[in-house]
């Protein structure tokens, strides 16, 4: 079963994204710090104390102000930076921002294929043919046996419980199957 999900629907990789070019480990310790406070903020409005939790509310406002203001800062220092270097090496970094960016358009593969040889791959894929082999055997689903060790009305409860939008578990089989 394992291998059959594998195969129909492949596991995702997670790609770390890059981190945007105005970071530096100063943001990253604000963002630490505002974070903090506002999980804080987040336990002392669970807890219902009152005073705590406006305190902690404008803990969290001051610090996620200030975070805010550093990026904006920081953003513009950057961008300032590379205006004034891209003024010296035009085909450098200015040509490798501007084609992650920008991408040529370009017609679908079908409307620049020569339409003989577009009907011949058509033909190819979908045939229009009868199939004229064997007739492919169905199988009988198997009879429930008793030495499975298993209720079957285990099995029913079971699939009660998985919902169809849940997340597969340890096994990797999600809840459909």
């Amino acid at each position: 079963m394992t291998l059959a999900c594998d195969m129909s629907m492949p596991r995702t990789k997670v790609c770390p994204r890059r981190a945007a070019y105005w970071w530096t480990e100063e943001i990253a310790a604000l963002r630490r710090v505002s974070v903090h406070a506002r999980r804080a903020y987040t336990r002392a409005r669970r807890r219902g104390n009152a005073a705590r939790t406006q305190e902690a509310w404008k803990e969290s406002r001051t610090t996620r102000d200030f975070l805010r203001t550093a990026i904006r800062r920081f953003n513009a220092r950057a961008w300032d930076e590379l205006i004034l270097f891209l003024d010296g090496d035009l085909w450098g970094r200015l040509y490798k921002i501007v084609r992650e960016k920008l991408h040529r358009w370009a017609p679908p593969i079908t409307e620049t294929l020569d339409p003989p040889f577009l009907e011949e791959i058509l033909t190819a894929l979908f045939s229009t043919k009868e199939y004229e082999g064997e007739p492919i055997p169905l199988k009988e689903p198997p009879m429930w046996d008793e030495e499975y060790g298993i209720i079957q009305g285990e099995i029913g409860e079971a699939v009660k419980r998985l919902g169809t939008r849940k997340a597969p578990g340890p096994d990797s089989i999600p809840g459909k199957a």
